[in-house]
């Protein structure tokens, strides 16, 4: 399903509206920059919905007047950033990396605001990304070059071009089946003059969202009636609650002896009322040799399982990052009624974003004295992404009591949190 308004007109805004933090890259001279064009985005944003990814391509440009007496220099692009990214209604951490005013030449952690433009700055292990800065390192994804028509036009320039292009793909990768997932930003992209004021300067707002349901995987051993058990998926052998049966069989066992001819046909009936209970029942344990079926729920069901993952009345909690062989990981804990989820921002030096895999990660959460029963994890491939950084995602069960710890474990190496180093989210 596509959720983006493409009749929409963008939104132009004056700079003044918008808070910056760290406007000045170059220092402050006599001099001032003229933009003479600058389209946000361009072209019009494509949305992406597959079930390896879902999010939203687009492209920023913009021009500044090289002739005297305007200095391009004096021009810088920045970008802002508001929403969140859900998985089955279920809110992500996703961490900006700001500058901390408490403490001048440092940087502080940040989550994403729903409702407040951010720096679009994140940073996933080997320094954060601000774009547009002239004075900091370029992201892959951006230049400015010398502009122009010449022959050089297309080279680079960072200190003094005349031209900047940004291409952004905001969004979810590596999706697992069986899940929806949501990415819902507004974007504020600014021309902004650095020297003095840049009467020509303008900001821009777009909307870049899209939603994408992953189709469920087969159940293992799907199909029809296998060995040992044959058939329908859904089984609630092993249930608490009876199937009724045996006990009409046994009333029914006088008349039987009664009515000798109709003993094959009441006793066919009977073999199929109580496979059709089985059938009926909730799905979640099944015979070894059991055949085809579902999980543990069906799509609709009210049990927290798969179909409904969405946690119940929410409580979310944040954790500071600590480090497990070499990867930095920032956990977010949501516990609600009917379950629990954890997942967890990763930032991984010089692997590059999305190096873990599943199978080296494993994550516990004790409540009431003991580990819950983990119902879903990241799977042994490579784990769901989001903008670029690996995240992750656990569900559990919800259990009886409090929260009492969080143990992360990566490559053997395992970590611990307890609620009170938690901040409420």
């Amino acid at each position: 399903m596509r959720r983006f308004n493409f009749s929409a007109p963008l939104t132009t805004v004056p700079v003044a509206a918008i808070a910056w933090f760290s406007l000045t890259s170059t220092s402050m001279a006599a001099d001032v920059g003229r933009v003479t064009r600058f389209d946000a985005p361009v072209p019009t944003p494509t949305v992406v919905q597959t079930n390896s990814r879902v999010g939203v391509d687009f492209a920023v440009e913009a021009e500044f007047d090289p002739n005297d007496p305007f200095e391009c220099r004096c021009v810088e692009y920045r970008q802002q950033v508001r929403g969140k990214f859900t998985k089955d209604g279920n809110k992500l951490r996703h961490m900006l990396t700001l500058d901390d005013p408490d403490n001048p030449g440092s940087t502080k952690e940040v989550e994403m605001s729903e409702t407040d433009f951010l720096p679009d700055s994140p940073d996933y292990g080997n320094g954060r990304v601000r774009y547009g800065h002239r004075g900091e390192a370029k992201s892959a994804t951006e230049n400015y070059t010398n502009g122009g028509t010449g022959t050089n036009a297309n080279d680079e320039n960072r200190a003094t071009g005349c031209k900047y292009a940004l291409t952004d793909g905001p969004g979810i990768t590596n999706l697992q089946p069986g899940h929806t997932y949501v990415v819902d930003l507004d974007f504020a992209g600014t021309t902004l003059g650095v020297c003095e004021a840049c009467d020509t300067c303008v900001s821009k707002t777009w909307e870049a969202n899209a939603t994408h349901t992953t189709p469920a995987a087969p159940a293992p051993g799907g199909g029809g009636g296998g060995g040992g058990g044959g058939g329908g998926g859904g089984c609630n052998i092993g249930s608490d609650a009876p199937s009724p049966a045996p006990f009409m069989m046994l009333g029914l066992l006088p008349l039987l002896a009664w009515r000798r001819r109709y003993t094959a046909m009441a006793l066919s009936g009977l073999v199929a009322l109580s496979v059709s209970g089985c059938v009926g029942g909730t799905s979640g344990t099944s015979s070894a040799g059991g055949g085809g079926g579902g999980g543990s729920s069906t799509p609709g069901s009210s049990a927290f399982g798969p179909g409904n993952w969405t946690i119940l009345n929410p409580v979310r909690t944040g954790f500071a990052g600590k480090e497990a062989s070499g990867v930095r990981a920032l956990p977010a804990l949501t516990v609600g009624d009917n379950g629990i989820m954890v997942d967890v921002q990763m930032a991984a030096p010089g692997d590059g974003p999305g190096a873990p895999v599943g199978s080296d990660l494993s994550m516990q959460v004790r409540v009431g004295g003991s580990n819950v029963a983990e119902l879903e994890g990241p799977g042994s491939g490579p784990v769901l992404s989001v903008q670029g950084a690996a995240h992750p995602v656990w569900y559990f069960a919800r259990g009886t009591g409090d929260v009492e710890l969080l143990e992360f474990t990566y490559k053997g190496d395992s970590i611990v949190w307890k609620p009170a180093e938690g901040t409420p989210l």
